[in-house]
């Protein structure tokens, strides 16, 4: 009996020794693996510029914000990029070769100020996930890739702006001799709130309608010779906001067809330094013959590259012309201009200064008519190249705008006083971000941002804090 007891005790050690050694050896492969993403000294470039809003499931597109700090946070990455050699990811792929991309990118955001208030600021915690698949085909002297992206943005405070959008996008290239056709196409369902309906039947707050987005573009590159270079763009842009069955609102009258023509030439001072010089006619046309269907016209020179060998810079200085079709508002014009200047100031740190002017416009929906907006800019962008894997950012900005014309608004604090004056508003911003990518396949972001925006009307005064952080993979 001893003998059986003793023997059991042993089997029972054995097992227990051996279970122990295999979870030890599962246990340095982990380690082994995180040491490997952790600490292998891949080729990481640095990081990308990417506004913190983005990621709270908004579209930038039509954000005053975006336009601002969309030009300097380009002119930085490019920089950036330009510091190491320029790869075509369509050569790589080789010849009658179908090549299929996977990603998935997680984001979370969280803003102490969403409703962007003074006197009643209200948070907002957002989560967006966002899978995409791509299939591309190359050939001798064809390339084609489509790119079909979901993005669900769960709203946790207001449930009812959460939303499930897609796009989806079509690149079709042709490549001859000294003629390249480009053929970029993106279709773009999306959700937006009906506003002015009939509180007894919607809430006060609208409903979801799904609006139609399509963005066709055509790009004709010939190389006249080695050093000069002709193009022509042409654009047609639909946006279709579909009727509702409600008598006090007509959103078809919102749905438009803009086209653009843009020639342009360019011509290589230096290996590293181009002249440009190009042209834009616009015309925007609304479904309803809406009352601001317009027409542009716009010149713009400009250089960019490379001066004094280790300095960046982009300059672009131009005039536009707007003027309204059927409207009595005056027509839009003005001078306008992006400035960019970037150097290596350490051998680790590159830093951007960048400004923009621009005249815009700004809809009175109180007058019905519509005015000059003018916008400035402002930024610094610093980036810190931390480890091989690891990048820094701090970014600083400054935007000034002013509105034509007087408006009148109570005082919120006292709404027994009225103030008439014109609209001109200082928005402060600066930031950090931190991006980690150990792999090719696998980046990690986190961002803080605060917001300071003085007005001449108390009523569009607020400040923010603003966090974020986003989780992107790649199969």
């Amino acid at each position: 009996m001893e003998n059986l007891w003793f023997k059991g005790i042993l089997k029972y050690k054995l097992k227990l020794i051996m279970r122990v050694r295999i979870l030890r050896l599962k246990l340095k492969r982990v380690i082994f693996i995180l040491f490997y993403l952790c600490f292998e000294r891949t080729q990481c470039s640095w990081a990308m510029m990417q506004d913190i809003n983005a990621l709270s499931g908004a579209d930038q597109t039509f954000t005053i914000e975006h336009r601002y700090e969309s030009f300097a946070e380009n002119f930085h990455r490019s920089e950036i990029l330009a510091e190491s050699p320029l790869v075509d990811e369509t050569k790589k792929q080789p010849l009658d070769s179908w090549r299929y991309t996977r990603d998935f990118k997680v984001n979370a955001f969280h803003s102490d100020n969403h409703s962007t208030s003074l006197h009643d600021p209200k948070p907002e915690t957002v989560f967006t996930y966002s899978p995409a698949v791509g299939l591309s085909h190359r050939r001798q002297n064809v390339f084609i890739s489509m790119f079909y992206n979901l993005s669900y943005a769960d709203f946790v405070q207001n449930q009812k702006s959460s939303r499930l959008n897609k796009s989806q996008k079509t690149e079709l290239r042709f490549n001859f001799n000294r003629l390249t056709v480009t053929l970029n196409n993106l279709f773009k369902p999306d959700s937006a709130f009906v506003q002015g309906e009939r509180t007894e039947l919607r809430t006060t707050d609208g409903k979801h309608v799904i609006t139609y987005f399509n963005s066709m573009q055509l790009n004709a590159l010939y190389k006249v010779s080695p050093k000069t270079e002709f193009s022509f763009l042409y654009g047609d842009e639909l946006f279709y906001f579909p009727n509702t069955k409600n008598i006090n609102t007509n959103n078809q009258s919102q749905s438009t067809l803009t086209q653009t023509f843009s020639p342009k030439l360019s011509y290589r001072l230096t290996p590293k330094t181009k002249v440009f010089a190009d042209y834009t006619f616009g015309i925007v046309n609304y479904f309803k013959g809406g009352t601001f269907g317009s027409r542009e016209n716009s010149a713009h020179v400009g250089v960019g590259g490379k001066i004094f060998s280790d300095v960046g810079v982009n300059l672009s200085a131009g005039y536009s012309y707007v003027e309204y079709l059927k409207s009595v508002s005056p027509a839009l014009k003005g001078f306008n201009f992006n400035l960019g200047v970037s150097k290596k100031i350490f051998p680790k740190v590159r830093a951007s200064l960048s400004t923009t002017h621009e005249i815009g416009q700004n809809f009175d929906s109180a007058l019905f008519e519509s005015n000059a907006l003018n916008k400035d800019f402002y930024g610094l962008i610093l980036s810190w190249r931390a480890a091989p894997q690891i990048t820094v950012d701090a970014e600083g900005t400054v935007g000034l705008s002013s509105r034509q014309g007087l408006i009148t608004l109570t005082d919120p604090d006292n709404p027994t006083m009225t103030f008439t004056r014109p609209r001109e508003e200082d928005t402060y911003r600066w930031g950090l971000r931190l991006r980690w990518a150990p792999r090719p396949f696998f980046d990690l972001l986190l961002a803080y941002e605060y917001i300071n925006r003085n007005s001449s009307f108390k009523d569009f005064e607020y400040d923010a804090h603003q966090l974020a952080g986003s989780l992107n993979y790649k199969f």
